[in-house]
């Protein structure tokens, strides 16, 4: 029965009274909550949003904006890990959640996961290219450096190896490509990054 009700539900607010939660209050803490965070005071937002998320424990699929919108909050209070796990619970039930790809591929401490992250957003929005040219920036710039630290310490790897990395940087190269020339800075940055060839890279 509750289940069927919370199916039908069509706003926090409907959801709040069907829970026996207090509608005015919930929207209340909502906008004292979007107050603060359009002041900057983004600290002072998170207990606001906090207070929803308490109420809704056994309900958190019926408010993914507010988990979001702590997260963001977070984010920008130096509380990545825990903007992550907000961002976990608000992409579990909002998988189509473009900004929640990309705030979270910028919390990531590992470069894969900012990766794999941007290449979500990207597929949900392939006709924005900032996002496209973030995402080719990481795989460039990812290679760059692993190559870089190798010759600076003199380690030696094989080809193969050598192979990989170059490939997985061209297919940053390639997507700056795809919109270089509809976009001055990223042909710039294609310009500056991708110029070298297989052999150039067999050279180092």
């Amino acid at each position: 029965m509750l289940k069927s009700l919370l199916s039908g539900c069509l706003s926090i607010l409907v959801c709040t009274s069907l829970l026996g939660q207090n509608p005015a209050q919930i929207r209340e803490w909502k906008t004292k909550g979007d107050a603060k965070m359009e002041q900057g005071l983004l600290s002072e937002a998170i207990p606001y949003y906090s207070k929803i998320i308490k109420a809704y424990k056994k309900q958190p699929g019926e408010i993914p904006d507010i988990y979001f919108k702590r997260a963001q909050a977070k984010a920008y209070t130096d509380q990545a890990i825990s903007a992550i796990k907000d961002l976990n619970i608000c992409l579990q039930f909002k998988p189509d959640f473009v900004d929640g790809y990309v705030l979270r591929s910028k919390l990531h401490e590992n470069v894969e996961n900012r990766i794999i992250d941007m290449e979500k957003a990207v597929k949900l929005d392939p006709s924005n290219l900032k996002y496209k040219q973030r995402l080719a920036m990481m795989k460039i710039r990812e290679i760059s450096q692993r190559i870089d630290y190798l010759k600076d310490w003199n380690i030696a790897f094989d080809m193969e190896t050598l192979r990989k990395e170059y490939h997985y940087a061209q297919g940053g190269c390639q997507l700056l490509q795809s919109i270089k020339q509809v976009d001055r800075k990223s042909a710039d940055i294609y310009d500056k990054y991708c110029a070298s060839t297989w052999e150039e890279v067999q050279q180092f």
